[in-house]
This record gives C-alpha cells, sequence and structure tokens, in this order.
C-alpha cells in the first residue's frame, strides 16, 4: 500500500449544514461536491457531480468529464448528520469535483469547512456502515482512515465492511487502520501505547 497522509483530525466536527453553523453555533462557510446521477443528455443515469456553487459537473459512462451545467438543485439537506472529517487543509477549491468523483465509490460525499476539506456522509445512508464509507473515502483521498471511526461490534465489524464497501476495500482499511496504529504506538508511552496495542491486536484477531 502507498504511503497515505494522516488525517488533519481523528475525530468529526460537528456541523450543521442546512443553517451552516458549528456545534456551536457559529458561522460557517461551507462548499460540498455531491457524486451522484441525474438525467442528462438524453441519458437518465448520467454520472455527474453536484456542488453547492450551483454547478453540475458530468462524466461519460468510462468517468471522462464531459461538461458542466447549471444547476437549481441543493444538495444541502442531502449532506448526513452533522459528522464531517477533515482531511487536509485547502484554500482553493478549484477541481475538486474530479475529487468527489474519486470517491464515488465510497457513496459519501466530499465537503469543505472553513479551509478544511473532508468527507461527510449522505443522509439516506444506512448509519451502520457509516464508518466503513468514510473510511474507503479517505483511502480513495490518499488518506488513512482517522482513528475516531467507530466501527461498532468488533466482532461483526469486518463482515459488514466487506458487505459495504467489498472485501477488497474492507482489507485496504483493515491494513490502513493497522499501519496507523502502529505508528500511534510507537510515538506514545505506557498505557496510551497499550491501548492502541490492544485495539491492533483486537483488529488482527477478529476481521478476518
Amino acid at each position: 500500500m502507498s504511503e497515505l497522509g494522516t488525517p488533519l483530525s481523528d475525530e468529526p466536527l460537528r456541523i450543521d449544514w442546512g443553517q451552516g453553523t458549528d456545534g456551536e453555533g457559529m458561522p460557517v462557510d461551507i462548499s460540498w461536491w455531491a457524486p451522484t446521477t441525474a438525467a442528462h443528455g438524453g441519458r437518465r443515469n448520467t454520472r455527474v457531480v453536484i456542488a453547492s456553487n450551483g454547478y453540475m459537473y458530468t462524466f461519460n459512462s468510462r468517468g471522462s468529464y464531459t461538461g458542466t451545467v447549471s444547476v437549481r438543485e441543493s444538495w444541502r439537506s442531502n449532506l448526513g448528520g452533522s459528522e464531517f472529517w477533515p482531511l487536509t487543509r485547502r484554500t482553493l477549491t478549484v477541481g475538486l469535483w474530479l475529487d468527489a468523483d474519486r470517491i464515488r465509490p465510497s457513496r459519501t460525499i466530499l465537503a469543505m469547512a472553513n479551509g478544511m476539506l473532508g468527507v461527510t456522509d449522505r443522509t439516506d445512508s444506512d448509519q451502520r456502515g457509516r464508518s466503513w464509507r468514510v473510511a474507503h473515502a479517505c483511502l480513495l483521498l490518499g488518506f488513512s482512515p482517522p482513528l475516531g471511526l467507530d466501527f461498532g461490534d468488533i466482532a461483526t465489524a469486518f463482515a459488514e465492511g466487506v458487505g459495504e464497501c467489498g472485501d477488497r476495500a474492507a482489507r485496504r482499511i483493515k491494513r490502513a487502520l493497522l499501519s496507523r496504529l502502529a505508528i500511534e504506538r510507537r510515538a506514545r508511552r505506557a498505557e496510551a501505547e497499550r491501548e492502541v496495542r490492544q485495539r491492533a491486536e483486537t483488529i488482527e484477531r477478529c476481521w478476518r
């Protein structure tokens, strides 16, 4: 596995996408790019990315960009819950619709809050698989999954991950988490180091 970047935070920020505020009610500058399908160009299920700037970026069946059109539809209400997982800082939004198309297999949404680029989920997605979808999106963007993701019941988590994003992606997520935990273990001491080691051992034992 190629070297992955470290997320900006291992815990999510709370964003009210509808109001454009953070968990404390303060205004947040937000943008998003949602990969989906739409009726366009004579086809019912054209591959598109709908952006908060009022544009829809279209792709052909081979995944090549074909054009941009303006749209009225707002995807603000489709951004899932209040969890936003920041990965890196970004000053420009140019070309981010291409990154949104890259994470299409994860069925998540690329978003930006106050210059922090990251991932959020869709409101219509099953919450049980949310951590796997976010982890998958992080890998597709070149980042390790945040350690704060909650995969639930550890004994059944891996089977859930395979069902959510496929065997190959689930195993990549497992390897990425173990690699990140190994780095964290070397950086910590005593009790904190034992906690990290125990988590890694549990994943190794249960995620098969």
